[in-house]
């Protein structure tokens, strides 16, 4: 319910009408990285939930552990010129810089 209300409020605050975020997919898909490993460059596209029929449309990160030095999400150069920005589709492409808390 808490994130449900941050995405409600930042899309507020950028006067972006939302569809309703009341449904959360019924599978989430957790990834694990051991030490030292690291993600390659890439984007998240949309999924399609099969069980919903609904299509995601935001991406969250958690980060559930620190580390002393690493693990920063780094955006892609050309993906970060805008912190927003209307993708391919016109829909609203939102990016932040991410640092686990030291």
């Amino acid at each position: 319910a808490a994130l449900v209300k941050a995405l409600q409020q930042t899309h507020k605050d950028h006067h972006i009408d939302l569809p309703s975020l009341q449904q959360v997919f019924t599978h989430v898909r957790f990834v694990a990285y051991g030490n030292p490993s690291y993600l390659a460059p890439h984007k998240d596209f949309p999924v399609l939930d099969r069980l919903s029929g609904r299509t995601s449309t935001h991406t969250f990160i958690l980060y559930l552990t620190t580390c002393a030095q690493g693990g920063d999400t780094v955006l892609l150069d050309h993906l970060a010129k805008a912190n927003h920005k209307l993708n391919e589709t016109n829909e609203l492409s939102m990016r932040y810089a991410v640092q686990p808390v030291r």
